[in-house]
């Protein structure tokens, strides 16, 4: 099968996060798939994940008060023919532990279990402390693949949440 990609197309992005920056990413994102062999409905779900880790980076930043601290965004093609997305992102210490156990729960689940946890998710509190809830809910669904994570100390009161998943770019 020929790649939907060349190999060195990839997103690349390390700075703030705003309302701004976020348009010009999914812009530059969309402005990189024009051209591609890819169906629109691929694009459209390459776009809306894109969307969905920006916002729910930026939300959380604004409710932490923490507007200057910075986002690494990569996505690029790994040999299986996926796109593999990589975010990492600063997270309050005190948010570390319950964030790390609601992506553990939302990789537990099957499409069914996500469906409804979704569903409970828009109703309940799940998503009130901080985020970390339907966004991260609706990625899964939408990348049917687990979050890989890893969490680096920054400092004494803050770490790094480095976030993985990937699309299957062959549907």
């Amino acid at each position: 099968m020929t790649d939907l990609f060349p190999k060195e197309m990839y997103l690349d992005y390390t700075g703030v996060i705003d309302f701004t920056r976020k348009k010009e990413l999914i812009t530059r994102l969309s402005h990189s798939l024009q051209g591609m062999e890819i169906n629109s409905g691929m694009r459209k779900r390459m776009i809306y994940v894109l969307e969905e880790l920006l916002s729910n980076s930026h939300e959380y930043y604004k409710k932490r008060g923490l507007p200057d601290e910075q986002i690494t965004l990569i996505l690029e093609q790994n040999e299986n023919n996926e796109l593999e997305i990589q975010l990492s992102n600063t997270v309050l210490k005190e948010d570390s532990a319950s964030l790390l156990e609601k992506i553990e729960l939302i990789n537990s689940l099957v499409d069914e279990q996500l469906q409804d946890l979704f569903e409970k998710a828009i109703v309940s509190d799940l998503t009130n402390n901080f985020g970390g809830g339907l966004g991260l809910i609706s990625i899964r669904m939408k990348t049917g693949a687990e979050f890989r994570v890893d969490l680096i100390e920054k400092n004494e009161f803050q770490n790094i949440l480095n976030l993985k998943t990937t699309l299957n770019l062959n549907i």
